[in-house]
Order: C-alpha cells, then structure tokens, then sequence
C-alpha cells in the first residue's frame, strides 16, 4: 500500500471481494473462491491499449480429441491458479481497497504491478506473459489456431491447447511429462498449477476415454440434465427427433399467442451452446428456433422444449472418435435445401468428419435467395471451403 497522494493524478480503481462455489465436474474437484477483483466498468476514453486476447477454437480441441485417440496420445489436463496475477504490467496501476477494509486504511491504495482480474487489459497481459514462457520451452503457435501450441523434438510430440488459464497437453510421454514438470518449476515460481492429470472435463465438455479400445467421447449429460431440472422439462413421454417429421415453424402471426420472452431466449441460448459444443444433430432446429427470438408464440415454445426433452433422452450422445479408424484427412460434407424457407432463401449445412466424429459444423440461412438448386448447393458447398 502506498499513500493516497502518490496515485494524484492517476485513475484509482475501485475494487472489491468476489465469492464463488464451483461444482465439481469429473476429475475437478467442488471449491470455493474468493478473488479480489477490480471495478473496471467506468471506461476512460483517454486510456487507450490493446485488450483483446484470443482463446482456443473449438474445433481445434476437437480436432487435438480425434488426434489423441488415432495416435494413442498422451493426454493432461491443468489449470494456472490466479493466472492474471502473474502477469507484469507495464505500468502500475492504483487500486482502492475492498469496502470492508479501506475503512481501516482511508489515505491509502494499493499499487499494483501485475495484472488483477477486472482489468480490461488483462486477459491481454496473461496472453502475452503466457506465450513468453511457451516459446522459451520451445513451442510455437500455430496460424490456424495461436492458441495451439506445438513442439517437436527428441522427446517426441507435443501439442499444448490454451483456453485462457486452463489447458490440455497432448503428445508422447516423455514430452508430455517434460512440459508438466517444466511449467511447474517455471522461472521465479511464476505459475501455481494444478494438475488433474488425465481430462475428464474441459470447456464444459465431459471426457470420456478408453485408451484401449482408442475411442474418445465428448458429451454434455451433466450440462443437459441442468438445463432439464431448470426450465422443468417433461421427459416421461418419448422424443424421437428434435423436430416432428417435415415441421416448419410457423412465422410470426399477430393472432397467435406470444410467450414469456424472456423464457424462450433463455432456453434457446441454452440450447445454442450445446448445439455448438457436441450437438450437431440440432443444428439446424437451433437455427430455426433463434430466427424467432424477437416474436416467439406458443408453438415456437414447445418446439424448443420439445428439442430439450430429446437432449435429455439422448443425454449421453455427443463426438464420438474411433481411433482404429484409417482416416488421413478430416472429410468434409455440405448440402443445401432449395429455398425450404417461407422467405424463400435456402440453408447451406456442413459437417467435417475426422475419425468417425463430427469436428466441425454448421447450419445457418443463406444470406439471399439462390436462383436455383445448383446454386444452392454451390453456395454452400463455397462456405464449407472458406478458411
């Protein structure tokens, strides 16, 4: 802490405790968190500096799953505890104390010099740190994705995959064992880590492995039962498929009743973050489902309760890699419906296989209407190929 008259002149932050529980989630055990956070929501125009920082794609964790399982890969899972706080800044910054405790210390702030969680800059500042110490172990980003790293050298392969403070590592023992050891004994004790050894959850994703049948499955049970127990879904009647059988929902009618929208955008986006995560098979409903948030009526509800009932009865479904497969190259596939929707335009659809499992994919309404079926079709077929 520094006198209050030294920060003259300088923005003082405020700030404050932040309390959370996490529930457990395979291998990562329940805690509790407390985190001393600042209050960066008062933007100050004449501050200008960088603040993005990028994060993995899900793809390319995906895509590193399937590679694991073909190869029979080693795999680990860690996670930086307090990562930002790691991260030097180039210029102090001052803080005013929680409320519980600047009572007791009126004329003085802290002056900070590594990076606190609620600065807008500092997911910026861990990246950079971050990278610094990746590539003084000799891994480098890749263009596709700067948040894989890889390495390759007389310990064998190694491909670590951030996602902010957590990671998983993935290549031959003896690399993945150097790396381990190697970020735990980082310079200056740098990184407190903790290692929870074989994955079995990331990015809200569930891992399961059967190293000796070399087959891999991503899903979302816990996910979906939390969605059902939450929005009170009846699954006691079976659901086939998301949708009934050649279904188009309706457009908006100023004679149907509306629903709760508040509701309905909620369950959507619950179901947008599993469509994009393991669930492809829902693509397209989700599509046709967020097309309707701004007027939704009783029938758009049900459908939408409808696709979660068949989440919760195929709860265990997901990505689901074989890696006895002979697959050199990721496959890729695309269709297109010739003008199914009322306003006439067509859906461009792609999917990429890569031993067995979906890696990527993507159901989405072409941006204007296609003159024909072949055009359609090469509309889509151009959107599959786009980098």
């Amino acid at each position: 802490m520094v006198p209050r008259s030294e920060a003259l002149g300088s923005k003082i932050y405020r700030s404050r405790f932040v309390y959370k529980y996490k529930k457990a989630i395979g291998s990562i055990p329940a805690r509790g968190k407390a985190r001393w956070c600042v209050q960066d929501f008062m933007r100050d125009s004449s501050m200008q500096h960088e603040t993005f920082a990028p994060v993995c794609r899900l793809e390319t964790f995906r895509y590193c799953c399937a590679y694991a399982a073909k190869h029979d890969l080693e795999m680990a899972h860690i996670d930086i505890n307090n990562a930002f706080c790691t991260a030097p800044l180039e210029t102090p910054q001052y803080v005013e104390l929680p409320d519980d405790l600047g009572k007791d210390y009126p004329d003085q702030v802290c002056k900070v010099t590594k990076a606190l969680y609620g600065f807008d800059f500092s997911p910026r500042a861990f990246n950079q740190h971050l990278d610094k110490f990746m590539r003084s172990q000799g891994c480098l980003p890749q263009d596709a994705d700067p948040c894989l790293y890889v390495r390759s050298n007389e310990l064998g392969r190694l491909y670590v995959l951030w996602w902010v403070d957590a990671a998983i590592i993935i290549g031959d023992g003896p690399a993945v064992q150097q790396f381990r050891k190697a970020i735990n004994k980082a310079e200056g004790g740098q990184f407190k880590v903790r290692d929870y050894g074989e994955p079995t959850a990331f990015l809200g994703l569930e891992i399961e492995r059967n190293r000796a049948a070399r087959s891999l499955l991503l899903h979302q049970q816990q996910y979906i039962r939390s969605m059902v127990e939450r929005y009170d879904i009846d699954v006691t009647h079976p659901v086939p498929t998301p949708f009934a059988l050649g279904v188009k929902l309706p457009a908006y009618d100023p004679e149907m009743a509306t629903v709760d929208s508040t509701e309905y955008r909620s369950i959507v986006g619950s179901l947008q973050y599993a469509a994009v995560d393991s669930r492809p098979d829902i693509a397209f409903q989700v599509m046709s489902l967020a097309r309707q948030l701004s007027a939704a009526n009783v029938v758009h509800l049900e459908y939408a309760k409808r696709t979660l009932a068949y989440l919760s009865q195929t709860e265990r479904d997901g990505c689901a890699y074989d890696g006895r497969l002979d697959t050199p190259q990721p496959e890729a596939y695309s269709d297109a419906d010739w003008a199914a929707a009322t306003n006439r335009r067509s859906v461009t659809g792609y999917i990429f296989m890569y031993q067995g499992g979906p890696i990527s994919w993507k159901s989405q309404m072409q941006k204007s209407v296609a003159h024909s079926t072949s055009d359609a079709e090469i509309r889509a077929l151009s959107e599959t190929g786009r980098p």
